[in-house]
């Protein structure tokens, strides 16, 4: 429907951000929501930026990427305090090998310019083309950043505190269901063999969420989708099993679970919003709690 609710602890919607359309205060596939202090920042898919509201509704202003930069297509994006916001970019146009020396995160500045990029892509990326390259991100109030891949199960965590922005360490969040790509998947190879296409993406699992919570805990979630999911329009949630695995960084112990929907959110009290049924005007979304170990 192209805007926001804003929803009550009820579950009742209180309002409505934007409204369908191209021009100021409207908007195309508002794919991610952040508030941000007085501000409801919401990134747009397709290149089509990120539209700012205060939290009465009101719009601001739609900000873009610095030139040569294109998020990655997880809808992904974390403050860092008041310094900022994290995101995830990537400077490939197509769908190419990645060089070993690519940036896969930008810090923003508070008007959304890119001040300085981190981190790498993982190895499957540097040693072959895939499709998928996006990622998510997930910052705690320890300014520790916690980076998805989607056809990879572990985690970076970097310290945003430090010069340079080190990697603080690479955590395997392997799952028995968790399936990695049994050979490059390109849009070439779209183009030219879609039934191969389809059948190389079902046989891969895609992280789709990565959240960091304050007392240490990583969550990464996946989906394994058939290849009817692709290849069939409705994307029935027949198709669709949802996955995750919690665990602590310092720790080898790991919960893995099988879950009823995707990953919505992460809030402030490090609650989790799940989606339970994504019928329109029957909507349902599970808020869940963590406690660990």
């Amino acid at each position: 429907m192209e805007r926001v609710a804003a929803v009550t602890a009820d579950g009742k919607i209180r309002s409505y951000i934007g409204r369908p359309g191209n021009g100021p205060g409207e908007l195309r596939g508002p794919a991610a929501v952040l508030v941000d202090g007085n501000q409801v920042v919401v990134l747009q898919s397709r290149m089509r930026g990120l539209a700012v509201f205060d939290t009465a509704g009101r719009y601001r202003t739609t900000y873009h990427l610095s030139k040569g930069y294109t998020h990655s297509g997880m809808y992904s994006l974390s403050t860092i305090g008041k310094d900022g916001y994290v995101f995830p970019v990537s400077v490939n146009q197509q769908t190419v090998q990645v060089p070993p020396d690519e940036a896969s995160m930008a810090i923003l500045d508070s008007t959304f310019n890119v001040v300085s990029t981190f981190g790498s892509f993982p190895p499957l990326y540097q040693n072959g083309a895939y499709v998928a390259q996006q990622h998510t991100v997930d910052v705690n109030s320890d300014s520790i950043a916690a980076v998805g891949y989607r056809l990879v199960p572990d985690v970076q965590l970097y310290d945003l505190t430090k010069k340079g922005t080190p990697m603080a360490a690479t955590v395997s969040f392997n799952h028995p269901a968790f399936r990695s790509p049994e050979q490059e998947i390109t849009r070439k190879m779209a183009q030219d063999a879609p039934d191969a296409f389809y059948e190389a993406l079902s046989s891969a699992s895609a992280v789709s969420h990565t959240s960091l919570l304050d007392n240490g805990v990583v969550i990464q979630s996946f989906v394994n989708r058939t290849k009817a999911f692709f290849e069939k329009q409705g994307w029935p949630k027949s198709e669709k099993q949802h996955f995750a695995v919690l665990g602590e960084a310092e720790s080898p112990k790991r919960l893995r679970l099988r879950l009823p929907g995707r990953i919505l959110a992460r809030d402030e009290k490090d609650r989790l919003y799940v989606l339970l049924n994504h019928t329109p005007d029957e909507r349902k979304i599970g808020i869940y709690e963590v406690n660990w170990p």
